[in-house]
């Protein structure tokens, strides 16, 4: 069976010690759920949101270890749920949520310093979006107040990349139209098949660029010109444009890069 990770568990030694027939697969996501700080992780149903971790297989015993570790059924439920994993596969998997009565006693309480520190281990070594070094409020789309037409969106990202701003950061890595961003490289070229390999990029700056490829999308999936047929085509220049000098570039010139990349699209479009 399958488990996902979400909180100190995504330290695989950590992971070991409690299951030690665990086999690591996959880092995943969960979406529609959000990460919720009560002295320990949990997590609660949120639209639009999504909960970045680990995939495992367990075995029975492991579940067995789990239930005692978590305290099950009367400080964390144990529901099954869909995750994506790297390749954008759906897998059923047993997730742990803290039970309605914990979650009021240990609503508001922080993560400890050691705690902290586990989890951030963990989702270095998965390679996903760090939810716990406590900054997480930073922007995540341009589009706040709607989204706005393909040329006036395009200006408003390349002022945006120009104004020395912060660079907004996605809490998920890219994923779609075989193109995968992330932290570092996952060799997951054989999840495929028969099926094309994604290009993958690897870089410091998955989130920042995984930003532009979403504000993109919002842009260009309004106004209709995609279709199941170009978008690939699409988001793959998009990629090639990002791989051509990306171990030398900041995270703004990267995404300024796709993003002008994008405009001699639209350009052509026209």
């Amino acid at each position: 069976m399958k488990y996902f990770a979400y909180g100190s568990n995504l330290n695989i030694e950590q992971m070991m010690l409690r299951c030690p027939d665990s086999v690591g697969v996959s880092a995943a996501v969960l979406s529609g759920w959000k990460l919720v700080e009560r002295t320990y992780a949990d997590i609660e149903p949120a639209a639009g949101e999504c909960v970045n971790g680990a995939l495992y297989e367990i075995s029975e015993r492991d579940l067995e270890n789990l239930d005692r570790y978590e305290g099950y059924p009367d400080y964390y439920t144990r529901n099954e749920v869909l995750v994506t994993d790297n390749a954008g596969v759906f897998h059923k998997a047993w997730v742990y949520i803290m039970t309605d009565e914990c979650g009021k006693h240990r609503d508001h309480g922080k993560y400890s310093h050691r705690y902290r520190k586990i989890c951030s281990e963990g989702a270095a070594a998965w390679a996903i979006p760090n939810a716990f070094h406590g900054n997480n409020e930073a922007l995540t789309t341009l589009w706040q107040e709607g989204v706005p037409d393909i040329a006036e969106g395009l200006e408003q990202l390349l002022q945006y990349l120009d104004s020395g701003k912060v660079v907004p950061q996605a809490k998920r890595l890219w994923v779609g139209a075989r193109v995968v961003i992330s932290l570092k490289k996952q060799n997951i070229q054989d999840n495929f098949g028969f099926y094309p390999a994604p290009i993958e990029i690897a870089t410091p700056h998955a989130q920042e660029l995984s930003w532009i490829f979403y504000d993109l999308r919002d842009i260009f999936v309004q106004a209709g010109v995609l279709d199941s047929i170009n978008k690939f085509s699409f988001y793959q220049q998009l990629a090639e444009a990002a791989s051509e000098t990306i171990e030398r570039d900041t995270a703004a010139e990267l995404c300024r890069k796709v993003v002008e990349k994008a405009k001699s699209i639209y350009l052509e479009m026209e």
